[in-house]
């Protein structure tokens, strides 16, 4: 099938009836019809997307059909402007785009949210995911990454503590973020955040962890950065 030319005939030979409009919205949201138009244009034109490809269908589906068996529909030689509503003044904030990506097919499609800032940031990170393994116990790194879940536990003692997991550009890693360092930097562990953190390694059951010491948020570091700030010299 060749490409499509445009959003009309994206709607013309796509039944969007048989799509249905959740799994047109999801596709929008990651980007399968950036070629079409801006994505939060899409997303505000979905129902004339779907009155416009239902219309077109129908008119098929009761023999409106050329000679050469193309549908004619009601709408021969509509334009992208009678599908879409008028520009949108506003852009859907790159981080919401991201997050689009990773909640719908679990990765990150447009760019991973450290590409921006990795040339910074790689003067305070010793390690990435990929460097560490089972002979890397009790190495003490810095690693920087997206946080993907948040798991608080409690511990036998009654102490609140928790489990996280961080995504660097090359994979993830489990962090054991113990009370103490919990109770100082709970407010930081929020999904889709880009943080800095920095730990000792534990991979005395197979699978590297990092037993969380230290934890900044992306701000935090790109202006210690910036400013000399003398924690970097520890790492």
């Amino acid at each position: 099938e060749k490409p499509f030319r445009d959003i009309v005939d994206f709607c013309q030979r796509t039944d969007l009836r048989t799509v249905g409009k959740r799994a047109l919205e999801c596709l929008i949201k990651v980007g399968a019809l950036d070629m079409r138009g801006d994505r939060l244009r899409l997303l505000e034109s979905l129902d004339r997307m779907m009155s416009f490809s239902t219309t077109e269908h129908k008119a098929a589906d009761v023999g409106q059909m050329s000679m050469f068996g193309e549908t004619t529909g009601v709408a021969l030689g509509a334009t992208p402007e009678d599908v879409l509503v008028n520009e949108v003044a506003l852009q859907v904030p790159r981080r919401e785009v991201l997050q689009w990506e990773r909640e719908l097919v679990g990765v990150y499609l447009s760019e991973h949210p450290l590409n921006s800032i990795m040339k910074q940031i790689s003067q305070v990170i010793t390690a990435t995911s990929t460097d560490l393994d089972e002979t890397c116990h009790d190495r003490q790194v810095a690693m920087a990454g997206v946080v993907t879940y948040v798991r608080p536990h409690t511990t036998k003692s009654g102490k609140a503590m928790a489990f996280a997991g961080i995504e660097d550009l090359y994979g993830q890693i489990e962090m054991v973020i113990w009370p103490r360092t919990w109770e100082e930097t709970r407010d930081l562990w929020v999904q889709d955040r880009v943080l800095w953190v920095r730990g000792k390694v534990d991979s005395q059951q197979g699978e590297p962890k990092l037993l969380v010491d230290e934890a900044r948020d992306n701000i935090t570091v790109m202006q210690a950065i910036s400013t000399g700030d003398n924690w970097l010299d520890d790492v």
